[in-house]
This record gives structure tokens, C-alpha cells and sequence, in this order.
């Protein structure tokens, strides 16, 4: 939805940044720097300390190696979404059994 207002409303034709704000909440199988910068840069701001405790290494991981610090950010919240039963994405469903 924010790509589409930067699209529309604001006339960003730059796809590389549409695909960066589009990615920026779940990630995205073929993220470039630009979106993994945005990607990290929403996780790590420092209002998310309240929320998620711990992210001192992963900000520390992003300012040398982007992939690590994707990686780190996946497996917090991969871990913390099976400790609490959460889908990995809403728009998943569970299988019929």
C-alpha cells in the first residue's frame, strides 16, 4: 500500500524503491542493498527496544555485513512467531489436516 501512495500520490517512479517500501515490513526473495537497508533500518530503529528487547547485536551486524543482519532478523522473528503459534504471514493459512 505505501509503494502504491509513492506511486499515485507522489508520482516515485523509481521501481528499486517501490520493490524496497513494498518489501520493507516482511522482506523479499530478491531484496537489493537498497531494500535490505530499508528492511533493517525499520526493524533496528531504536523506538523497537520497548517491543523487542536485544537488538544491540543486529545493529551492530548491519553496519558490517547486511546479509548477516537479514539473516539475524529473520531468525528472531521466525522463533518469536513459533514461541507464540503466529502464522509467519497473514496472508498464510494453516494446512486443512
Amino acid at each position: 500500500m505505501g509503494a502504491e501512495i509513492l506511486r499515485h500520490e507522489w508520482g516515485i517512479t523509481d521501481d528499486e524503491l517501490l520493490d524496497a517500501v513494498r518489501d520493507h515490513v516482511s522482506g523479499g526473495p530478491h531484496m537489493d542493498a537498497q531494500a535490505q537497508v530499508l528492511f533493517i533500518a525499520d526493524k533496528i530503529e531504536p523506538n523497537r527496544d520497548r517491543h523487542f528487547g536485544g537488538l544491540n547485536p543486529v545493529r551492530k551486524q548491519a553496519m558490517r555485513d547486511l546479509d548477516e543482519a537479514m539473516a539475524s532478523l529473520y531468525a528472531f522473528r521466525i522463533t518469536e512467531l513459533v514461541a507464540t503459534g503466529r502464522l509467519v504471514h497473514e496472508r498464510l493459512t494453516h494446512p486443512e489436516t
